[in-house]
């Protein structure tokens, strides 16, 4: 019952354009990206971890992080999944349009791939759905616009409705700490959940009754 409104993002993604997983890799993803993501992506043969995917949507409602359609222009991501270990594991390669200093990513772009992995995380590791209370950053480097970086994040412990998460970010090759991050999320009530359906769209609100 309390993931109604996490398959309702889902399910509208879905509905908008099911058919362009943009978690993997395009033609503008850089070969250090691919690499990456490949390796990743073998880890997955076992069992333990898994993909999640993440469709693009073209319509009126967007992902935030993925509402740059122009390949390699935005964040060129995949999240893989660990839930056993409640981890969770990015590669994400940051294009032109995330620009803050000159030639480096904006803090705010950062940010945004924290929250997204760190989010991905505790809904796949705890039941539920959850929303981001709190998060705090400590920017390490800064990161030069076009380049890879690896995002780590884990669930550190769960308080009856608070989940609390831990996450850092490191260069391509693992050896440079780009930033830190702690979190805390919360997880909603049922009756959170109905108040929020009813700001939904009418054709979308039968999808998501809680059961």
């Amino acid at each position: 019952m309390y993931k109604s409104l996490f398959f309702l993002i889902w399910f509208q993604t879905k509905q908008e354009d099911a058919s362009v997983d943009a978690a993997w890799p395009n033609e503008a993803w850089s070969d250090v990206a691919k690499e990456i993501f490949h390796q990743l992506n073998a880890g997955t043969e076992n069992g333990d971890w898994k993909r999640h995917p993440g469709y693009l949507r073209t319509g009126e409602r967007r992902l935030y992080s993925r509402n740059i359609s122009e390949q390699g222009k935005g964040f060129e991501y995949a999240i893989f999944l660990n839930k056993k270990e409640q981890r969770a594991t990015c590669v994400c390669q940051f294009g032109p349009y995330l620009q803050g200093p000159p030639g480096h990513v904006h803090g705010g772009a950062l940010a945004t791939m924290l929250d997204a992995v760190i989010g991905t995380c505790v809904h796949d590791a705890l039941e539920g759905f959850w929303l981001t209370a709190n998060l705090n950053i400590n920017y390490k480097k800064p990161v030069p616009l076009g380049s890879t970086a690896l995002f780590h994040a884990k669930v550190v412990r769960q308080d009856g409705r608070k989940g609390y998460l831990s996450a850092y970010v490191t260069s391509a090759d693992g050896q440079t700490t780009l930033c830190e991050a702690t979190s805390l999320f919360i997880k909603l009530s049922r009756e959170q959940i109905e108040k929020a359906n009813k700001h939904l769209p009418q054709d979308s609100q039968s999808n998501t009754t809680a059961k």
